[in-house]
């Protein structure tokens, strides 16, 4: 499951599926490569405008679309194919995408699934569900999160990194990181009264 807690919405990565999130957009893959899903915002500020502007970006021809709704969410599903030159040179059918442009207030987004013609078969569904998915996020556990923020504590005797980080309840799993962080090594000794960082709520 994808959360954004500013944008308050929620939606599901499928299973096995690699993710990449940025500021730009949050793109999932299929482990092989043989599909992409990406949510990114959509230009335009209503759903006919956002989808002109999409099927020229995007170079979609073929283009069927229908009005829906998703959890609530005024929503356009578009289907077409994208045209461009395949490696030979020649111009011709390069994708097959089923786009879902979902409206959010003043906001669109575009959940933009993306595969080879003859994959799109087997792909279609899971790109409509990750896009039926869409919900608003309510879980306050997802919506208060508050960052890790980076303390400093004092070594009150001499002991090593992994043992004064030990002391300071850092779980055995994040005492790498927090070595990286201080520039040394678990096993680095360190004086009483030295000062070292950990990062914690």
């Amino acid at each position: 499951m994808f959360y954004h807690p500013d944008l308050k919405f929620r939606f599901p990565v499928p299973s096995g599926w690699k993710t990449q999130n940025s500021p730009e957009q949050f793109q999932m893959a299929e482990p092989n490569g043989k599909a992409l899903i990406a949510l990114l915002p959509a230009p335009g500020n209503s759903l006919d405008a956002a989808a002109e502007a999409l099927v020229t970006q995007l170079k979609l021809q073929s283009a069927q679309a229908s009005r829906t709704t998703i959890n609530g969410f005024p929503a356009v599903a578009i289907q077409a194919d994208q045209v461009g030159q395949d490696q030979s040179g020649q111009q011709g059918i390069t994708a097959r995408t089923l786009t879902y442009l979902i409206q959010d207030g003043q906001s669109i987004f575009a959940l933009i699934g993306l595969t080879s013609p003859s994959s799109f078969g087997t792909y279609s569904g899971t790109f409509s569900s990750v896009a039926q998915g869409f919900s608003r996020l309510t879980d306050a556990s997802k919506l208060n999160r508050q960052p890790e923020k980076i303390r400093i504590k004092t070594v009150k005797t001499a002991t090593t990194l992994g043992a004064a980080l030990a002391a300071n309840g850092i779980p055995s799993a994040r005492r790498e990181d927090m070595a990286i962080l201080n520039g040394m090594q678990l096993t680095t000794k360190l004086p009483a009264g030295t000062l070292f960082k950990v990062v914690g709520k």
